[in-house]
């Protein structure tokens, strides 16, 4: 946004003494600034997290002097975090704060302020997420995602395989996740003369999009679908895949 200044020249003749008076009145046009940029959160650990974010495009006309960053604790939102530009380099603001606890769900807000106030914020939701750890790893690690609002996509029907008396794997190929991380899948089975769907038993395996279902008995025809999580909800379940048993027999077919 472009701030102008603007000059008033006002002027007075006195008759009396035969001269002219100017006064010449500068007034500037500033406002709020607008909302800091750019935000990014990182240095997960389950004590705290490093925020960062990038300046206003637009001061307002005034100088940046200044941050704060507020948290939502589920009720009312606490100003967790107060900076000035003196003490924090206007051109590479950071936020670095302690959140006890395992939240799921980090709700922040970051203002800038200049001489007239404080403008609009840039309002910012979080979801912090377990990655499993690798082979060889003992931990898991922390990682930190934007929620973008929509929900993950349809999964395929999934692939029934390693089939045995009692228990089934599931493999499925992740979806579109929307625009946030899959956190899980929800796997469901039924026979398939029944019409409600509940919980599959078993053990789900999120990096490798796989489940394996237990709890299986013989001579039942089974029903599977999946659908896949992430901080938005649970996206549309896909096509079912069906496994037919009799004795030591199995059919799949979707």
């Amino acid at each position: 946004m472009s701030h102008f200044s603007y000059d008033y020249i006002i002027w007075s003749f006195l008759a009396a003494v035969n001269k002219t008076l100017l006064c010449v009145i500068t007034v500037v046009d500033v406002d709020v600034p607008g909302a800091p940029e750019g935000a990014d959160m990182t240095n997960m650990t389950k004590a705290s997290r490093k925020l960062t974010w990038n300046p206003p495009v637009d001061d307002g006309g005034s100088k940046v002097t200044g941050y704060y960053v507020e948290a939502f604790n589920g009720f009312t939102w606490d100003k967790i975090y107060a900076t000035s530009a003196e003490t924090s380099s206007p051109l590479a603001p950071v936020l670095t704060t302690s959140m006890h606890g395992k939240r799921p769900k980090l709700n922040v807000r970051v203002y800038a302020e200049n001489a007239v106030g404080a403008g609009q914020p840039l309002e910012m939701t979080f979801k912090v997420y377990d990655v499993p750890g690798c082979p060889g790893m003992y931990h898991g690690v922390l990682r930190c995602a934007l929620v973008s609002g929509d929900v993950p996509g349809c999964p395929e029907a999934p692939t029934l395989c390693r089939i045995s008396a009692h228990d089934v794997l599931l493999r499925f190929a992740p979806p579109d996740d929307g625009g946030s991380p899959i956190m899980s899948y929800i796997v469901e089975v039924k026979r398939s003369e029944d019409t409600q769907w509940k919980p599959a038993g078993g053990r789900l395996y999120l990096t490798k999009s796989q489940f394996l279902a237990t709890g299986l008995q013989t001579s039942i025809e089974y029903e599977f679908r999946v659908t896949a999580v992430n901080d938005a909800g649970p996206g549309p379940p896909s096509a079912t895949a069906t496994l037919a048993r009799c004795g030591n027999t199995s059919l799949v077919h979707a």
